[in-house]
């Protein structure tokens, strides 16, 4: 069945643009079709990173830093409107601070802390996926099957 421009639009009545190869759009694959989104982190499955909630509206990056500072070294401290993520070097240690801080009361506020996702290890799948042929050892690189 042809798809048809839906009324409204400038030839109702008239086939749809089919893209080359197929699809086209967002439906049916081809042409403009969006990547599959990369699930959300297991909350429960422990990452060098936590995501912190409900620290308290006056919370500085200086204190939420100093309170995970007790329990594991803080790489960096991002803050957002309501949460912020406690990026640190070990993920031994994030589960020994997320064991210690969480449901616990600091500034008048009961903290949520949860693992979120490790940046930087998905950042090198991403790159090596990505750009198989742009590292040394990919298939086009220079230490590769298919290099020079």
């Amino acid at each position: 069945a042809k798809r048809m421009a839906p009324s409204g639009y400038a030839n109702p009545g008239q086939p749809a643009y089919v893209a080359p190869g197929g699809g086209g759009g967002y439906v049916g694959g081809g042409y403009g079709q969006m990547a599959p989104r990369e699930p959300k982190a297991d909350p429960h499955q422990p990452t060098r990173n936590l995501h912190v909630s409900a620290f308290g509206p006056g919370a500085t990056r200086e204190q939420v830093q100093a309170t995970f500072a007790q329990y594991v070294e803080v790489r960096e401290v991002i803050m957002k409107e309501g949460y912020c993520f406690v990026n640190t070097t070990s993920g031994e240690d994030a589960v020994k601070a997320r064991t210690a801080l969480d449901k616990v009361e600091v500034g008048g506020s009961v903290l949520s802390v949860n693992f979120a996702k490790d940046r930087n290890l998905n950042m090198q799948k991403y790159t090596a996926q990505s750009y198989g042929g742009m590292s040394p050892n990919g298939p086009n690189g220079p230490n590769g099957p298919n290099g020079p």
